[in-house]
Parts: structure tokens; sequence; C-alpha cells
């Protein structure tokens, strides 16, 4: 496992031993969930900050240790060149709208170095850098191009941290990447899901908008073969 991986805090926050099974960490959850729920704690703001917490805590284990087929990836396709897929960078939200006069779907990427340290100040110290930390990992994730694994952090991060415009660039990203992998193995109807998903995700990303455009149309020259 990457080195960036630090998991401790989750085994913490769900009050288990590092050593602990699929089993033991599923009812740690429930008990936790239980104890913590907003419904069992009306008004109670830090009980379900905790909960939030318990949740995401429960969705990384389980997402970022389960073993994963190796994900096959054209390291030659570019839509746009012949050079390798640029790997993710950090999100860099486009306030700009998608073109509208195409049928086809389109993309953007977050760019290239890590996620900014910067966290948004509607943030709890706390709630920061556990973003930050789980940004990295999903980073990490998908350097290594394990896009389901990043897919399932990405979208537990979103559920944590709904609104977060910084999250939402990451996880099109995970899903447009994946898309293409299933592209590059002629799984085309996946491959229109998730790229749909994407677009879905982070709608007004005009270079994710551009990429996928193309995307689709590769799509369509490779089944008229």
């Amino acid at each position: 496992m990457d080195p960036s991986f630090d998991l401790s805090e989750f085994y913490q926050i769900l009050e288990v031993a590092p050593t602990a099974t699929e089993q033991e960490i599923k009812l740690a959850y429930r008990q936790l969930a239980r104890r913590y729920h907003p419904d069992v704690n009306p008004g109670d703001p830090g009980a379900e900050a905790h909960f939030k917490r318990v949740a995401l805590a429960y969705r990384t284990l389980l997402t970022v240790l389960k073993p994963l087929p190796p994900v096959v990836t054209s390291a030659s396709y570019s839509p746009t060149s012949s050079s390798p897929d640029p790997s993710p960078q950090p999100p860099t939200p486009s306030t700009t709208a998608p073109p509208t006069s195409h049928v086809h779907f389109q993309e953007q990427a977050p760019q290239d170095s890590k996620p900014s340290s910067a966290p948004p100040a509607t943030l709890s110290p706390e709630d920061s850098r556990l973003k930050l930390r789980m940004l990295n990992q999903l980073y990490s994730l998908m350097k290594q191009n394990k896009w389901l694994q990043a897919i399932g952090l990405a979208e537990g991060l979103a559920e944590r941290f709904p609104n977060d415009s910084d999250i939402y660039q990451w996880q099109a990203l995970a899903y447009h990447r994946w898309a293409r992998s299933l592209l590059d193995r002629k799984q085309y109807g996946q491959a229109r899901a998730y790229l749909k998903k994407a677009l879905r995700t982070d709608p007004h990303n005009r270079k994710l908008w551009g990429e996928i455009e193309q995307d689709f149309k590769r799509m369509e020259r490779q089944l008229k073969l």
C-alpha cells in the first residue's frame, strides 16, 4: 500500500484495531451508527458530525482495503494527441458553461499536482484535515489507475462533503478515467454510462465536455468498424 495511505484514524473512528476483519468493521459501524444517528440525537450537531465521520471511515476502509482486479488501461491513447493520458491534477473549477450545440457528451480533469491544502472556510479544522487526507488518498489511488477504488472513495467524500466543487471535480475525473478504461476494452455500454455520469457530476467543466465529446466520437468510429 502507498505510504501516503494512513488509515489509522479511520480504525480509531470505528473503535476497532488495525487488524480488524471486514465483519468486525461492519459490526462496529452498525453499533456506532445507531449511537450517533441524527434521529437518536436530534439537535446535536456534534453527534451528527461524528455520525458522518463514522460513515466515511467505514466506506473508506471497505473501499480501500477490498481487493479489486487490475484495470487494463491504454497508455498510448489520448483524445487529442498520441501522448499518454495525463496524471490527475488538483481541481480548478470552471465558471464557463459547457457548449450546448452538440448531441454528444463532453469532460475536464482536475490538474497534475496534489490537492490544494487550502480548505473551504465553512469546514471545521477537523473536517478540513480529514478532507485533505482523503483527497490525497484519492489522488494516490488514481495515480495507480485503481479507478473503481477511486470512484468508491470519491462517492464517499461527496456524501460526507455535499456541494463541494473540489470533490465533485475529482469524482467526475474518476468516472471519466474509468470510462476510458472501459472504452479501451470495448465495453461500450458501461463506458457510455460512466461518461454520462462524469458529465452529470461536473456539468460546468468546459474541458471535461470537450474531452468526453472526443471519447464519444472515438466510440462511434470503433462501432462502425
